[in-house]
């Protein structure tokens, strides 16, 4: 190295900086201080839930005439039925983003990865994947509906199953992401703060997932997926950006999606 005298990043500990004489590494180094979470504009609370809402109910509405009216083939019911779920969250996020940001949900919501994101979100895997089990345990004898729903999705055709593994680890672990932990997460960071902000998204996030047809089995459904979202928010608010719970969000549904596809 022949750069002058400074503070330059550690070669061995990269967060720190560490003091160059010119000719040799010193023994001084200092931590930076790390910058604050990010936080957005509070106003985009309100239309960031009613985006989810409008955009769940949509889907579930264009799922139903699909079944019910129109006897589609149940790859359309799961192509249209995301694209008007996922089309509706972008939809809200790019609203948003225009509104109150810079019109750049990606630069806006922190949706940025970093190799080092790998072993971040290995992490918030682990953890999230022992808190679902936990939460979920006092219903472990009542999850029957849920255990016919997973056997449902076992049974579907394979290009059915396809589309479905690519919706599952592609569009959520993006958009979900981006709604969730981004616009929702930052917004009620905003207003009441991180330590509101994060159970309380986490338990949005569980009851987005809300299915009908699953009844009281919603509750324990409802536990898991709050627990889950209640790490996937602690990552996002720990490393200031997406990067790692995207990518937890991502072996978590691609877990659950490789366990389906052995059992078929």
């Amino acid at each position: 190295m022949t750069s002058p005298a400074g503070w330059y990043a550690d070669p061995w500990a990269p967060a720190n900086l560490r003091w160059w004489d010119g000719s040799a590494w010193t023994p001084h180094f200092v931590v930076p201080p790390e910058e604050p979470a990010p936080t957005f504009d509070a106003r985009a609370l309100r239309p960031a839930l009613v985006g989810v809402v409008a955009s769940v109910v949509a889907a579930r509405l264009t799922g139903t005439l699909l079944l019910n009216r129109l006897d589609a083939p149940t790859e359309v019911f799961i192509v249209c039925f995301y694209a008007v779920l996922f089309g509706g969250m972008w939809l809200t996020c790019r609203t948003i983003s225009r509104r109150y940001g810079t019109g750049e949900p990606i630069r806006d919501f922190g949706l940025s990865w970093k190799p080092s994101d790998i072993g971040r979100g290995v992490l918030t895997f682990l953890i999230a994947r022992v808190l679902q089990v936990i939460a979920m345990l006092p219903w472990a004898g009542d999850l029957d509906r849920l255990r016919r729903l997973t056997e449902g999705l076992e049974r579907v055709s394979l290009p059915t199953f396809i589309i479905f593994a690519i919706v599952a680890t592609v569009g959520a672990p993006i958009l979900e992401e981006l709604v969730f932990r981004g616009v929702i997460q930052r917004s009620l960071a905003a207003r009441y703060g991180h330590g509101w902000a994060i159970p309380v998204q986490a338990v949005l996030f569980g009851l987005y997932h809300v299915t009908p047809g699953l009844g009281a089995t919603n509750v324990p459904y409802v536990a898991g997926l709050s627990a889950a979202g209640l790490v996937l928010g602690w990552a996002a608010w720990r490393w200031r950006r997406l990067g790692p719970s995207s990518t937890a969000h991502f072996l978590v549904n691609a877990t659950s999606t490789a366990i389906l596809f052995g059992s078929r």
